[in-house]
């Protein structure tokens, strides 16, 4: 089974993608798995396996594509509280303001085959499945 890992973050701070991304992929891939590791604006149809984890960035759009792609498992992770943001912070006309893109991501969760977020408090706002931050030891 061919599975699928698109990251979100770009430059040289992967942030949550080196938490919920990166590193569970090197130790699947370690492990013997057949994992393409993308970010996700550069993922095509043929990158596509049976299985995607995606960071953050899904749209309702997006889950449609892969449905038709017959992608069979669609997992959500992400690690901010979006529905928290407070108007000082820069994202907050994004997620809550003109943009209104927390309507969208409230979709985009309830569509995915499952979310799965690193704390209690984020799976109980977002109905999703705790899995943990991993360090990676080889780099601390």
């Amino acid at each position: 089974m061919k599975a699928t890992f698109l990251y979100a973050d770009m430059g040289e701070h992967f942030n949550t993608s080196h938490y919920r991304v990166l590193i569970p992929a090197k130790y699947l891939k370690q492990a013997g798995h057949d994992l393409v590791v993308k970010h996700w604006r550069d993922a095509t149809a043929a990158d596509y396996g049976e299985v995607v984890l995606i960071e953050r960035e899904l749209s309702l759009n997006m889950i449609n594509v892969m449905r038709s792609l017959k992608v069979k498992r669609i997992v959500l992770t992400f690690d901010d509280a979006y529905n928290l943001i407070p108007r000082s912070v820069r994202s907050f006309a994004y997620w809550k303001g003109e943009r209104r893109e927390l309507d969208d991501f409230k979709s985009v969760c309830q569509a995915a085959d499952a979310v799965i977020v690193p704390s209690v408090a984020l799976a109980k706002d977002w109905k999703a499945t705790v899995l943990p931050n991993y360090h990676d030891p080889e780099l601390w």
